[in-house]
């Protein structure tokens, strides 16, 4: 399962909790991650991934944002494409955070 590669990849990477989903007590930062769409075409996989990036700070929230990119395009097990970048802090939270869209190609 190509989000467990993800997962293992990026928190060993970032030095910063990576999940697929919101837990209570939640720390400044992390990222999470989540499947937004995709297909199969001649056995080849091509998906799209959400990563958003949380951080104290808007300026912390876009460094670990950048970081994941610069990661994220170095990784080994799909071809990467940046579709969007955008600051995507979370009003009804409160929340600083950054989403970057990216298609995987496995």
């Amino acid at each position: 399962m190509i989000e467990k590669k993800i997962k293992n990849y990026l928190k060993k990477a970032l030095g910063v909790p990576v999940w697929v989903e919101h837990r209570e007590n939640e720390p400044n930062s992390f990222v999470i991650f989540e499947k937004t769409g995709g297909y199969i075409k001649n056995t080849i996989n091509h998906s799209t991934y959400a990563f958003q990036s949380y951080g104290e700070t808007l300026t912390e929230a876009l460094k670990l944002n950048n970081k994941l990119l610069d990661y994220m395009m170095m990784f080994e097990d799909a071809n990467v494409k940046l579709n969007s970048n955008y600051n995507f802090t979370d009003t009804s939270t409160k929340k600083y955070r950054y989403q970057a869209i990216l298609e995987l190609i496995y």
